[in-house]
């Protein structure tokens, strides 16, 4: 029993380095890594939650760190977390170095500012706070962030002073989120305007643009269109895309890939 007891401090205390290096975990990573079941690891994180070395959240834990800095709600009840993290990943393998990027306000978006953290040779602008403090937790020292209309939703800035603020700009590579992405129409958009203004100036001032979003935003239109297909390079999305919509995307000019 003592054995037990040893095997289990051991595990959450690697847990625990985990989190805290990289801010943010998902349970099925974390089963995956450790050889455990899942129900093991949120055993593990119940607990290191009731000591106060973690934060839970919807399919995994967040470092205390970048729990104390007021990661919108939406953070802690993501859905889709798993292919958010595989849309990251993806996403942060772009990435020659030395490159300026903008990161836009969204879920997906804080999964990967998570997985780009520590990469210390790439300046990062966004409009979103939760990216900024994500950055901010992980010591990030090259990143800058928007002002403008404060906007709930994401908790991120927006309008046209948010807009302004990266019209003197350039970036390498801009990552956009997406509440739509409608292929009858060949278009991105958004619920909120506020945001698809953001948008719109990074794609003007943006070398590559790439949309990230899981698969279920493949739907029609939200409110407010942002770009066509011809204005950006491409959509980063989950292999779990049904073939006819997969077929379709390619028939509207659409490069998909898929993670």
């Amino acid at each position: 029993m003592r054995g037990h007891f040893q095997l289990v401090a051991t595990r959450q205390s690697e847990l625990l380095e985990l989190i805290n290096a990289n801010a943010a975990v998902d349970v099925n990573d974390l089963s995956n890594l450790f050889g455990v079941s899942v129900a093991t690891i949120r055993r593990d994180l119940s607990a290191m939650e009731t000591k106060g070395l973690l934060a839970r959240t919807h399919g995994g834990a967040v470092s205390i760190s970048l729990a104390n800095r007021k990661l919108p709600k939406e953070t802690g009840a993501t859905v889709n977390i798993a292919e958010k993290n595989r849309i990251a990943s993806v996403a942060s393998g772009m990435l020659m170095g030395n490159e300026t990027v903008f990161l836009d306000a969204g879920t997906t978006a804080v999964q990967l500012a998570v997985a780009l953290a520590k990469r210390q040779d790439c300046t990062f602008v966004t409009s979103s706070l939760s990216i900024a403090n994500v950055l901010a937790a992980q010591n990030h020292q090259k990143f800058y962030l928007t002002g403008g209309n404060f906007l709930t939703v994401n908790e991120a800035f927006g309008g046209r002073l948010a807009a302004n603020a990266l019209s003197g700009l350039t970036f390498d590579i801009a990552f956009l989120c997406a509440s739509a992405i409608d292929v009858d129409r060949r278009a991105i958009s958004m619920v909120l305007e506020p945001y698809s203004e953001i948008q719109r100036m990074a794609l003007s001032v943006s070398r590559r643009v790439y949309a990230i979003a899981d698969y279920t935003k493949f739907k029609s239109s939200a409110f407010s269109i942002t770009a066509n297909f011809d204005e950006i390079d491409g959509v980063i999305t989950n292999r779990e895309l049904d073939a006819s919509m997969l077929a379709k995307c390619s028939k509207a000019g659409l490069e998909v890939i898929l993670s």
